[in-house]
């Protein structure tokens, strides 16, 4: 009798240990369909087109798996690619982006950029949320949306899901931003979205917000909380950590030791023979 409790304590020990192992890494957002996915191209082939253009998505090439954008609505609540609130940097035209229906933005043209003169007036439109979904279904790319920091009205939001589930479905890309209000209206909006909130820091608070509100986290890489250590505590609390954006070569080593779950960067064979041994020593 003795040996048959002694046995019994001993399995429910063991249960106990494998439910506690179970429990401290869960499924972290966005980790399904970012399955086997390290590195995130930054706002399209920004090496070879301008940033958040159609071609820049359309010449994406195959060792790429998952690409980032960033998007802002309009006056008339439709949602474009555009990573600043004005358009005066990166196009022909003037004004906010906010101020103007999508007609009235689309007479002019992105104006600014790799190969920008090699492209035709239809590759430099400012492409829409819905045609950059198209692009990434197309190619079998992984979509990785980034709101800018602004107002947004119900009709936006609204239009955002709509365009998501029509295009691509809400469960197969990642929405994210710096607005931790941003943040939160959309999982309110949806319990099921991969939602990733961008961050300059790792700490304590940061790590309880994500926990509650089921969030992954994008961080920056030059943050000084981006330490190994803290890393392995958000993903020991089932909670996603990426980085943002590699720029250049020397940070590669630094960003893979730190022991992020994904990389973005600007690099288009940054997974070609491990980064050709970091583009041969630089």
């Amino acid at each position: 009798m003795k040996k048959v409790l002694v046995n019994l304590v001993v399995i429910i020990i063991l249960i106990v240990i494998v439910l506690g192992l179970s429990n401290t890494y869960t499924v972290k957002a966005g980790d399904g369909i970012l399955e086997g996915i390290k590195y995130i191209l930054h706002a399209g082939n920004s090496l070879e087109y301008p940033e958040n253009s159609l071609p820049g998505y359309r010449s994406i090439p195959k060792n790429i798996k998952a690409a980032e954008c960033d998007i802002i609505d309009t006056k008339d609540n439709q949602w474009v690619l555009m990573h600043n609130i004005t358009i005066d940097k990166t196009t022909n035209g003037s004004g906010y982006v906010q101020d103007m229906t999508l007609k009235e933005l689309r007479k002019y043209k992105l104006d600014i950029g790799p190969n920008i003169n090699n492209m035709t007036d239809e590759e430099k439109d400012i492409p829409t949320l819905s045609e950059y979904l198209k692009i990434c279904k197309k190619k079998g790319l992984t979509p990785i949306i980034e709101l800018r920091q602004r107002n947004y009205s119900e009709k936006s939001y609204q239009n955002l899901f709509k365009n998501v589930e029509q295009n691509i479905g809400i469960e197969n890309c990642i929405l994210m931003s710096l607005s931790l209000d941003i943040m939160q209206k959309l999982r309110s909006m949806s319990g099921q979205a991969n939602l990733w909130y961008i961050t300059n820091s790792l700490n304590d608070d940061v790590l309880s917000m994500c926990k509650k509100n089921r969030f992954g986290v994008n961080v920056d890489q030059n943050s000084a909380d981006l330490t190994k250590e803290n890393v392995s505590k958000f993903r020991l609390n089932g909670i996603s950590v990426g980085s943002w954006t590699l720029y250049d070569y020397d940070k590669f080593n630094f960003l893979k030791e730190s022991g992020v779950d994904y990389i973005t960067t600007k690099f288009n064979d940054i997974n070609i023979e491990e980064f050709e041994q970091i583009k041969r020593e630089h």
